[in-house]
């Protein structure tokens, strides 16, 4: 049988092109398959009989493999037969009515839904997008996701039990029957102090690692860093500042490739320059305390 073994692979190599690595893989699953099976006294492949994949299906649980072990084998052993079916070796398959174990998937406990108003528009159902929308309707309706189908698998899930974290930038864009099923909690936005800590903790590191530039090259200082926040990225997340700062780094990046040596200490003036002017201006109550008076009321 080691001859069939020796074709088989070969025939992997010419017809399919398969790689060094997946070859090596089949090699070694079915040589363990045969040493099995000429340990039960067998000689020819045509001896091989169902009951014979069988137990060897028994004997590799036994030996106590895991389940992506197993089930590689078996299609190892199954592309195998199926070989030898085709070269007219064998007249029947034995792994015929073999059913390759199937991996076990747990459902995660907790699953995250970024930006979650943005799927859950009323869904039109005449285009595909509008049946992804549909099915996440599903998924999330605690009323009707106990029994949720997935149509592809034709398999039926209960996610009753399963945590829906979802994010959201405008609460009133997601519909209101599942708003109210919604347990809301609502995050301030980060303040320009909690901005200019992350910038220094996680954003510049990064930021100058990408642009291929140091802090040698170009330097902030905290109150820089808190004009391009309050001045050019007032939003509640980190996406704008952080454009903007990178904004900054690549014209340094370039003025570097250029052949501008020494380093940047950026002031407003310069982000102003390289920025353009400030979409916010800066209100008087901002300069100074102003007892007894306020520039306005906000929610975000």
């Amino acid at each position: 049988m080691d001859d069939l073994l020796d074709s088989f692979l070969s025939y992997l190599v010419v017809e399919k092109g398969l790689s060094e690595n997946t070859l090596e893989s089949y090699g070694r699953d079915l040589k363990k398959f045969l040493l099995f099976i000429k340990s039960r006294g067998m000689t020819s492949a045509r001896e091989i009989k169902y009951g014979d994949i069988l137990d060897f299906l028994t004997h590799s649980r036994e030996e106590g493999l895991g389940a992506t072990t197993i089930v590689r084998s078996m299609v190892s052993v199954k592309q195998f037969f199926k070989y030898l079916l085709s070269e007219k070796v064998l007249s029947e398959d034995p792994t015929a009515h073999i059913k390759t174990p199937r991996m076990k998937k747990a459902i995660p406990g907790v699953i995250s839904l970024d930006d979650v108003e943005s799927i859950l528009g009323a869904p039109d159902e005449s285009a595909p997008e509008g049946l992804r929308d549909a099915a996440m309707l599903e998924v999330l309706d605690p009323s009707q996701n106990h029994d949720f189908v997935d149509h592809y698998l034709n398999l039926q899930f209960d996610l009753s039990s399963v945590l829906f974290v979802c994010t959201a930038n405008n609460l009133f864009d997601i519909p209101a029957p599942l708003r109210d099923r919604m347990e809301v909690i609502r995050i301030a936005g980060y303040t320009v102090e909690e901005k200019v800590e992350i910038a220094w903790r996680y954003l510049m590191p990064r930021l100058l690692e990408d642009h291929g530039i140091t802090d040698k090259d170009i330097q902030f200082t905290d109150e820089v860093l808190g004009f391009v926040s309050s001045r050019y990225s007032r939003e509640a997340g980190l996406r704008n500042f952080e454009r903007n700062l990178a904004a900054l780094m690549r014209k340094r990046a370039r003025k570097k490739a250029d052949g501008e040596e020494g380093a940047w200490v950026v002031d407003n003036a310069l982000v102003e320059q390289i920025l353009g002017v400030p979409k916010y201006a800066a209100e008087e109550a901002e300069k100074k305390p102003e007892i007894g008076a306020v520039t306005g009321l906000a929610w975000t």
